[in-house]
């Protein structure tokens, strides 16, 4: 319970982490006691830099000192470089001078957000015509040299890939250690035999010809080379980290195929996915229960599937019991009317049957200029025709109760 909130420092570095959990409050940063990797850095390379291996971590001052000491025994170093306001103000500072001062309104809502749209087409491509070669061995040293095919190892080494010995597989090996390895394993726990297999998957030339086939391509290559190092295919999470070109109509329909591609293969191959834990909302996080998965993919293996789910909503619910606090629930009436304030938002929560989604285009009124529904049961019922490919009609009703679809949600 000492940490209040927990973010990485990825794109955008320390603007993105603590822009980001300030927004609500305010917040003041003092970029000299940023610990630096490399001396030199100008006050807003040391604000933007992107630092994958550092995190941003929220402790109420009573708890600081009981933080600090488990990171000393730890070995990890912690340092304390901001303080959360409640001005609403984005504030960073560089030895007394100041760098930025924003309002945390207009750095959030400032800007209009663009409306865009995606459009995807088949390009028009040819197989290519390959001659043979005369010179077998300068084409394999071509094809070895090529930026898609060659080590990737000078480029890893410019990054921290290796933090605190904890490697049990590096990334690289051999006698010059820059032979590439199937995945990396770490132990983050010395001493335990608990470990974290970390794998990846790559196709840009597929991609660039159908980015749903290269994304199933990617995601293969990476679920088979976590496998080979001895991860349990049934513990194994795909991380939906898009980096994309720009997003013109072409690009956008691309990105959709690719998402499209990562859905299909964490449904196919039997992946824990449940958006309370991925993406915990209310107090998901706060809960234990299991994400109920099947192996075969037929009725009987949906409704055993079913039955799991509802043991483990019990098992939630009897958590929350526990904690069920003292006093009035919503003593206010909720009024019945909202005002949402202009711009476009997406939610999303994990309903009965899958991932239930609204989006709300708003122009600052009591309703919604656009709306749009992502209705579970509507996604599943598009399956219905490859799930009854092979089997008679009188299966179907079968087939069609095992989804468990309800048809006014279908209706939206």
């Amino acid at each position: 319970g000492l940490i209040r909130a927990i973010t990485d420092c990825g794109a955008g570095g320390f603007a993105s982490a603590l822009g980001e959990m300030g927004e609500k409050i305010g917040v003041r940063v003092w970029l000299e006691r940023v610990p630096l990797k490399y001396q030199g850095l100008k006050p807003w390379e040391i604000w933007l830099s992107e630092s994958q291996e550092r995190m941003v971590i929220a402790v109420s001052p009573e708890n600081l000192e009981r933080l600090l000491e488990i990171c000393r025994g730890l070995n990890v170093e912690a340092t304390v470089l901001a303080e959360f306001t409640s001005d609403r103000r984005l504030v960073v500072t560089y030895e007394k001078e100041t760098i930025c001062d924003l309002d945390m309104e207009f750095l959030h809502h400032g800007l209009p957000k663009r409306v865009l749209t995606a459009r995807w087409q088949q390009p028009a491509l040819a197989d290519p015509q390959l001659s043979m070669p005369e010179n077998w061995e300068e084409t394999y040293c071509q094809v070895m040299g090529h930026l898609n095919v060659c080590s990737k190892e000078p480029i890893v080494r410019m990054y921290d890939h290796g933090v605190q010995g904890s490697c049990a597989l590096a990334p690289f090996g051999g006698v010059g250690q820059d032979g590439p390895n199937d995945a990396v394993v770490l132990t983050p726990l010395l001493g335990s035999s608990a470990a974290v297999v970390i794998s990846h998957g790559l196709n840009p030339v597929l991609n660039r010809i159908d980015s749903y086939y290269g994304s199933l391509w990617a995601a293969t290559e990476a679920v088979s080379n976590a496998v080979a190092v001895g991860a349990n295919p049934k513990e194994l999470v795909l991380i939906d980290n898009f980096i994309w070109p720009f997003p013109d109509e072409e690009s956008l329909g691309a990105l959709d195929r690719a998402v499209d591609a990562c859905v299909d293969f964490v449904r196919a191959t039997g992946m824990p996915w449940d958006l309370r834990k991925e993406e915990p909302y209310c107090i998901y996080d706060r809960f234990e229960f299991d994400v109920p998965v099947g192996d075969r993919g037929d009725c009987y293996d949906r409704y055993l599937v079913r039955l799991e789910e509802m043991r483990q909503s019990v098992r939630i619910v009897e958590q929350a019991i526990k904690e069920f606090p003292g006093g009035p629930i919503l003593p206010e009436k909720m009024p019945r009317r909202l005002r949402v304030p202009p711009g476009e938002v997406y939610g999303r929560v994990e309903a009965p049957r899958g991932e239930y989604g609204v989006y709300i285009y708003s122009k600052g009124g009591e309703r919604p200029y656009r709306l749009k529904i992502r209705s579970s049961c509507f996604s599943n019922l598009m399956a219905l025709r490859d799930m009854t490919v092979g089997h008679f009609v009188a299966d179907a009703v079968m087939i069609l109760g095992s989804t468990d679809i309800v048809l006014c949600e279908v209706d939206r």
